[in-house]
């Protein structure tokens, strides 16, 4: 499957070197994963069909974050990097 192949509704879809990347392209509802996003997700994993097409794929969002994330969070996510 190329990028010729599918035009997604919910997200941006490139292929590069080897990594698809996502990105989630709606910033003023800060991205959402929605049901019909995940669907479409899934058929696109699915329509992968060339093993060595795809090695690894990278899930994004478009536009800033906005915030600084709460301190516990990043003490959680730390520890989980760190195993």
């Amino acid at each position: 499957m190329s990028d010729a192949h599918l035009t997604p509704q919910h997200f941006l879809w490139r292929i590069e070197n080897g990594v698809g990347v996502v990105t989630l392209d709606r910033p003023e509802r800060k991205n959402p994963l929605t049901f019909d996003s995940y669907a479409e997700l899934c058929d696109l994993f699915r329509g992968l069909h060339a093993p060595n097409e795809v090695k690894a794929v990278v899930i994004t969002g478009a536009g800033t974050l906005g915030h600084r994330p709460s301190r516990t969070c990043r003490r959680s996510c730390t520890r989980a990097a760190l195993g």
